[in-house]
């Protein structure tokens, strides 16, 4: 669906931009499609397969603009989106990253997913390492000392390269909603074998690479680990659930109620898909 995602970003209202398109290993017409749309600021490149995070840094190193925004060939820009971040970038002079709110498009229907529903305002990495992905690669961030994706990462890269980013930094949050994320089958948070593993692999390098406090490193695993409860539970697998849940309260002795309340709280993520 490239054709419609690149379809909405031609039409944007803020019209001084640059358009990256890394086509990682592809072997289908891409590169046709993206000469149809005649448009300079449109600037194609294949690279062999090595998967997103190192075809995102590919993309990094070819920007010469003064913000990064990443999108995928699944995401669809309203047309005011960067003039939304343009304003907010020009009202703003002491902030370094953004973001816009979006909404999933499950068959055609609207449906919130949980950054959906977080309040405007300023996050940092404290806010992230209890989010997880939630807000995905959807950031608008200033193209200085940006951190990279980690390599060989197929899933929850998105949470590890916001998490590095708002160490030292912090988010604003616009209220505006911008974004459409259209949801599939092949969409990488959908029965991906790696996920829980990959999941893990991320808290450890936010612990090793971030220094938490002790609180913070309970808040990062009981994060994890409650994710990874409700992440089988929602695949019918209660027993593993359960020593996921056991295993969250190691690090936050909540009582049982308020640790199933937070389950349902991150099923949300799962059940709208």
């Amino acid at each position: 669906m490239i054709a419609t995602t690149l379809d909405t970003i031609v039409a944007q209202s803020f019209t001084d931009f640059e358009l990256i398109i890394v086509d990682d290993g592809g072997s289908d017409n891409t590169e046709e499609i993206v000469q149809s749309y005649q448009d300079e600021r449109l600037k194609y490149f294949w690279k062999e397969n090595e998967e997103r995070s190192v075809a995102r840094n590919f993309g990094m190193k070819q920007s010469n603009g003064s913000y990064l925004l990443f999108f995928d060939s699944d995401d669809l820009m309203g047309s005011n989106h960067l003039e939304v971040l343009d304003k907010a970038i020009s009202n703003n002079p002491g902030f370094e990253v953004f973001s816009t709110r979006f909404k999933l498009l499950i068959n055609g229907k609207e449906e919130n997913d949980i950054a959906s529903t977080l309040p405007g305002g300023l996050y940092s990495y404290k806010d992230t390492i209890s989010l997880g992905g939630s807000f995905g690669i959807l950031i608008c961030l200033k193209n200085e000392h940006v951190k990279r994706f980690e390599p060989g990462l197929n899933s929850a890269e998105d949470w590890l390269f916001v998490t590095e980013n708002l160490a030292e930094k912090k988010m604003l949050l616009l209220d505006e909603f911008t974004i459409h994320v259209v949801e599939h089958e092949n969409r990488s948070v959908n029965d991906n074998p790696l996920a829980l593993e990959n999941m893990q692999r991320v808290a450890d390098l936010i612990n090793q690479r971030i220094a938490l406090s002790e609180e913070e490193k309970k808040e990062l695993y009981f994060f994890l680990y409650s994710y990874k409860a409700s992440y089988v539970l929602h695949r019918a697998s209660k027993k593993e659930a359960l020593v996921h849940a056991r295993k969250a309260r190691e690090y936050k002795k909540y009582s049982w109620w308020a640790v199933k309340f937070y389950l349902k709280y991150l099923s949300r993520l799962f059940l709208s898909r």
